[in-house]
């Protein structure tokens, strides 16, 4: 499995357990949904450690939400503004 996350990224838990996470979501690590943390070991087989359970669970990318960089709306850019620049 490719990790999504390197060390030093910061990363926001699920905000509901979930329970088909393939490291295994235990009770213990409900008390960190919604929290934000960061990652501070990738093991070989994909699996993080985090710095708020100091090592305790082992995490996946299903453990935390997919972040997505929102753009704002552009104006469109006008011709003569395109044929200046491509002639």
């Amino acid at each position: 499995m490719m990790p999504n996350h390197c060390v030093g990224d910061i990363v926001q838990i699920v905000s509901e357990p979930n329970l088909c996470a393939p490291c295994g979501w235990w009770g213990g690590m409900n008390k960190y949904c919604g929290m934000e943390a960061r990652i501070t070991r990738v093991a070989p087989n994909g699996y993080y450690d985090i710095d708020i359970d100091m090592g305790e669970s082992w995490w996946s990318d299903d453990c935390f939400v997919e972040q997505y960089i929102e753009l704002p709306d552009l104006d469109p850019i006008p011709p003569e503004a395109l044929s200046e620049l491509y002639g």
